[in-house]
């Protein structure tokens, strides 16, 4: 589920365009990071879903620096990893993903853009690339809100709606247990 949200992300962004799968591209991950048995196995495919991400966004940096790609692409996928941890344990205590996704998955953008965690300090380094909001750069109509909120409001309005979807998918396939999600 993770690869797979790594997949339809990565071509929501251009050259593919297809923008209308960046709103359901987090959910098979997000259903990952919360109804996963294994608390460490959640948690690292929340980590390879951004890796592989990463990889396929990243492609071209092969031709310049193997090693740089590599270390980067681990680096970048931490955001998924922290953004898995936090949006499972906001599941396992009942707060609703529609709105925790986008704070989480925003927060990670903004955390992205200031500083490549943990290596460099935030006045040497940042990461613009890929936020959500990137995605609708066609959706002339949607994207006017972010006159008044920025990328970010953008980025937290796709974010919700995968949200609003999981929420709406976990209701009747998971039951919620202190170790997190369990099908029933």
């Amino acid at each position: 589920l993770a690869v797979l949200s790594s997949v339809l992300l990565s071509i929501s962004f251009s050259p593919f365009d297809n923008w209308y799968l960046a709103y359901i591209a987090l959910v098979p991950w997000g259903l990952a990071v919360i109804g996963g048995h294994d608390k460490k196995w959640a948690i690292l495919w929340a980590w390879l879903g951004g890796v592989v991400f990463w990889a396929i966004g990243l492609y071209w940096l092969t031709w310049i620096t193997l090693a740089g790609y590599f270390l980067l692409i681990a680096l970048l996928g931490v955001y998924w990893l922290i953004a898995g941890v936090v949006i499972r344990q906001a599941f396992r205590r009942r707060w609703s993903i529609w709105i925790t996704l986008p704070v989480i998955w925003v927060a990670m953008e903004y955390a992205r853009a200031f500083m490549l965690w943990p290596v460099l300090p935030a006045r040497l380094s940042g990461f613009t690339w890929f936020f959500l909001a990137h995605s609708q750069y066609k959706c002339i109509r949607l994207i006017q809100i972010a006159d008044i909120t920025g990328q970010y409001g953008v980025s937290f309005f796709v974010a919700m709606v995968n949200g609003a979807i999981i929420d709406a998918l976990v209701q009747p396939l998971f039951v919620k247990t202190s170790q997190g999600g369990r099908i029933t």
